[in-house]
């Protein structure tokens, strides 16, 4: 092996190849880093200007080697990002800009004033708020005032005078748009001064037209019923307030005043039986009669629920009054119509009061309206009544009698009498009519006549009778015989319908009372109002097995067709009829005995109300009447104190 130093590295056939010297670096000369220096600068010179013409795009790049150049070129870069990013954000709030003026209906307007000539420059939104088309060319101060309504010209061109001498004007006008739409335009022009000279205006323009819009819709809620669209109680009170005041400037040498209140009878039930849904429909419909029976210097208010109400002006009353009442009454008693269902049997009750007459201030016309309308409606409803002072006392004794008949069961001043009814051939008792009675602390022995009329007017006779019926069933369930027990039943009550039916059940499943053993009562006025509802009833009661009896038969409107409308399981003989029998009124003799040879006809048992003599009794024997009723036999008391439940041998 040869450790001696390697020579030079052979190739081929062993000959010598000898490598290159590298020559040193020469460094540049001064005059060339200088030249590419200048050459870089110059390139970067005409990116700069493709940036200064718009070409953000540009990125600054040298090819040169210079590390000045170089850095230069990457200052002008970060420059050039931060440029981008501040246009970026500057186009980003100019199109948010944009929106919000498109959003706010905002649009500007610039007017450049040169030597008495205006030049003006309207925004993209301006157009839109306008509703003109940019597309069909700039538009300026003649397109602008061309627009405006002919009424509000005159302000307009007063605002922008003011304004190019030097004052900031504000003003609303009324845009005619070419489609022939009205917009509504608040505007706001602010002259631009330069050494005490107007040299431009700059306006805003909103449209307000929405705006105008809703403050109008509040103002008509504020004004007016939500429903029916009539005028509301304030407003109401407001035009009373202003006739009554014209009339105390007049000296009373105005017009007088009537004020008209008015309730829909019946209305609380349609509300039961139909729904809310067909009450509104009905409240709308009756709105609509009342504005079309009045004059137009008339107004028409709905006081709330089903009251109305209308002040008239007239000439002299109350003649103008009266036969406006007159044509409401029998107008807001037509049929309604609700989806598929007719209305009938709403009527409409009536109170009026006159001023000065009745009173020179409004709440004193209003109360006195009132208490005439309540009148009305005691006195059975459909009809209008004229204020009296008289009425004041007895609307207070009426509302003293309300408050106290509201606690009357809780404080136990209700009970139940028992009269019996007999067989007129034997006089056995057979069973008892159930007769409600008040004994106030103070009044006495309240009449049936005159609690039940008020019950009946406010609605407490729903609970009243209820009450009334579970007390005759729970006592009837304990008599040691198995007579049966007849209960008065109000209109009101069966013309609840279905609610009415469910009541009986409830009281029969709570009593234990067969069915069997329970009459119900019921006059002809049952089926005057909502006759289908209380048709109903009346089947559904009947086919649990009560007997359904019509009371005082021949004092109603249609006995006739009152007997033809229902299956009644018996008449009952009014006793207004009976009375003349027995050496009375032959003409009353003779109405018996046709009410009796009608039942005969129809299968029907007969009983005699008021039976106070023998005599009568024996009239009644030879018409072969079936039952009867009244002092003869035994004054209304306790059940127990009577024959019948204290001897069972003796039935």
């Amino acid at each position: 092996m040869h450790h001696g130093r390697r020579g030079p590295r052979a190739t081929g056939a062993g000959r010598r190849v000898t490598p290159t010297p590298v020559p040193p670096r020469v460094p540049p000369s001064t005059s060339e880093s200088d030249a590419d220096l200048r050459s870089a600068v110059e390139e970067i010179c005409g990116q700069i200007c493709a940036v200064a013409a718009g070409n953000l795009d540009v990125r600054l790049d040298v090819k040169s080697a210079d590390l000045s150049a170089q850095k230069l070129a990457m200052l002008g870069n970060a420059v050039l990002h931060v440029a981008r990013r501040a246009i970026a954000l500057s186009e980003s709030s100019k199109r948010d800009l944009a929106l919000a003026h498109e959003m706010a209906r905002l649009g500007t307007w610039q007017a450049e004033l040169h030597a008495g000539v205006e030049s003006w420059t309207w925004s993209p939104e301006l157009y839109r708020v306008l509703g003109l088309d940019p597309a069909r060319g700039p538009a300026g101060r003649e397109e602008y005032h061309a627009l405006v309504h002919p009424a509000d010209r005159e302000e307009v061109e007063a605002a922008h005078r003011r304004a190019r001498a030097g004052m900031a004007e504000a003003y609303e006008w009324r845009a005619v748009c070419p489609d022939g739409r009205e917009r509504r335009i608040w505007t706001e022009v602010r002259p631009r001064q330069e050494g005490g000279a107007v040299h431009a205006l700059h306006a805003v323009c909103q449209d307000v037209t929405e705006r105008h819009a809703a403050e109008a819709r509040i103002r008509y809620l504020a004004e007016h019923d939500g429903l029916t669209g009539l005028a509301n109680r304030a407003v109401l009170r407001d035009r009373l307030e202003e006739v009554l005041k014209h009339r105390r400037r007049r000296r009373g040498q105005a017009a007088e005043v009537a004020v008209l209140c008015i309730d829909l009878d019946g209305f609380k039930e349609v509300n039961e039986l139909h729904g809310h849904e067909a009450g509104d429909v009905l409240l709308m419909e009756a709105a609509r009669r009342l504005s079309s029976l009045v004059r137009s210097g008339d107004t028409v208010a709905r006081l709330g629920g089903d009251e109305f109400a209308i002040v008239q002006v007239g000439n002299e009353q109350p003649g103008a009054a009266e036969p406006l009442a007159a044509r409401l009454v029998a107008a807001l008693g037509l049929p309604y119509v609700s989806g598929k269902a007719t209305i009938r049997n709403i009527g409409a009750s009536i109170g009026v009061a006159v001023a000065p007459a009745d009173g020179e201030a409004v709440d004193a016309l209003l109360a006195a309206a009132g208490t005439a309308l309540q009148r009305a409606k005691a006195s059975g409803g459909r009809r209008s009544v004229y204020y009296h002072p008289a009425m004041e006392r007895e609307a207070r004794e009426r509302r003293a009698l309300e408050a106290d008949l509201a606690a009357a069961v809780s404080q136990g001043e209700m009970s139940v009498a028992y009269q019996p009814l007999v067989d007129v051939g034997t006089r056995r008792v057979l069973g008892f009519e159930a007769l409600l009675r008040w004994r106030h602390p103070a009044r006495g022995m309240v009449p049936p006549d005159v609690f039940i009329s008020v019950a009946e007017a406010n609605g407490s006779i729903v609970a009243l009778g209820e009450w009334a019926l579970e007390q005759a069933c729970a006592e009837a369930a304990r008599w040691p015989v198995p007579l049966f027990v007849a209960v008065n039943v109000s209109p009101v009550q069966v013309q609840r319908g279905p609610v009415f039916a469910e009541m009986v059940e409830r009281v029969l499943a709570r009593t234990g009372l067969p069915p069997a053993r329970l009459e119900l009562e019921v006059t002809e006025g049952v089926l005057i109002r909502e006759t289908d509802a209380a048709l109903e009833a009346l089947r559904r009661v009947r086919a649990l097995g009560v007997r359904i009896a019509l009371d005082d038969f021949g004092t109603g409107y249609s006995s006739l067709a009152t007997l033809q409308a229902f299956p009644f399981d018996k008449i009952k003989v009014d006793r207004r009829f009976v009375a003349g029998l027995g050496g009375g009124s032959a003409q009353d003799a003779t109405i018996v005995r046709a009410v009796l040879g009608l039942a005969r006809g129809l299968g029907l048992p007969v009983v005699a109300e008021g039976v106070e003599t023998e005599e009568q009794l024996e009239v009644l024997r030879a018409e072969s009447c079936a039952e009867a009723q009244g002092w003869l036999f035994g004054r209304p008391g306790p059940a127990a104190a009577h024959l019948a439940l204290e001897a069972p041998a003796a039935a």
